[in-house]
Order: C-alpha cells, then sequence, then structure tokens
C-alpha cells in the first residue's frame, strides 16, 4: 500500500487591529478584491475553517495600512445614559428613590439631555412626591475637573 504525502502549510495567524465589518467584506468581494467565497461570511451557519491565501493577505495589508482605533466615550456615554434610564432607580439607588421618575416639562421635553438656560442635563429626576430633583451628570473620563460641580450646581 502506497502512502500519500500530505502537505502541511502553516501562516502566522493575526488578530486585527480592528474587525473587517461584514458590509466592507461584501463590498471587497464586488470590487474583486475578496474572493467570492468571502461572500459567505456572516451567513447563518456559515464559519470560515479556510481562507485562501490572497484574501488572508488582502485583509492582513488592509490590516497594516488601517490607522490604530480610537477609542471614543462619546458613544459609551450615551448608551450608559440610555441603560440609566431604562431602568426604574429604585433598584438601584434605593428605597429613597422611589418615587422618582424621569423628569417632563409642560412642553413634552423629557429629563434625558434636558436643556435648561445654563446649559444641558444628562438626566433630570423629580420627585413626584415632594417635587425635589435628582440631577444625573455623567462624564466620560476619570480625570472630571471641578468644573463639573459648577455645572451641575448651575
Amino acid at each position: 500500500m502506497q502512502q500519500k504525502s500530505h502537505i502541511l502549510r502553516f501562516r502566522l495567524h493575526r488578530k486585527l487591529k480592528r474587525g473587517l465589518e461584514l458590509t466592507t467584506i461584501r463590498q471587497w468581494v464586488e470590487e474583486g478584491k475578496l474572493s467570492k467565497s468571502m461572500n459567505n461570511c456572516g451567513t447563518l451557519g456559515f464559519n470560515i475553517c479556510q481562507v485562501s491565501h490572497d484574501d488572508y493577505d488582502a485583509v492582513l495589508d488592509w490590516d497594516r495600512k488601517a490607522p490604530e482605533p480610537v477609542i471614543s466615550f462619546e458613544p459609551y456615554e450615551e448608551e450608559l445614559r440610555k441603560y440609566i434610564v431604562s431602568q426604574p432607580l429604585q433598584p438601584t439607588l434605593g428605597v429613597e428613590f422611589a418615587d422618582f421618575n424621569l423628569y417632563e416639562d409642560e412642553q413634552g421635553n423629557t429629563g434625558e439631555l434636558y436643556t435648561t438656560p445654563v446649559g444641558q442635563i444628562d438626566i433630570l429626576y423629580r420627585n413626584e412626591k415632594n417635587g425635589d430633583f435628582l440631577v444625573i451628570e455623567l462624564k466620560r473620563t476619570v480625570e472630571t475637573p471641578d468644573s463639573a460641580v459648577g455645572q451641575i450646581a448651575r
């Protein structure tokens, strides 16, 4: 019995600086930068087990030219604000906040990004029983200047 030889090819696997989005993959397939087999990326039930050398090299070349990702805190602040607004205050802050609800003025403006004559409030709640206000001001970094206290006081 003749034994068949096997060829093993090893390629260095790399973690990309940023993920290659599905829309970009589809566009590159249309432009001929990637093979048509890459169109199956993201299809339900499809896992990439083997990628052609040309596709692999094209993605690595793109990654080498890609700028380092910039971390932006703005989406995080927006997501955090939306999350806080969607949750009841009492379980998070305690029973003393049970009567606070997101503020809504006579014009129907809500307390999320509430505009005042002295600036915008990230989140504004009002106690329905006694009329007290609760201001929540979100900051993007740990290094928050003392002016934040002045912002809330205004």
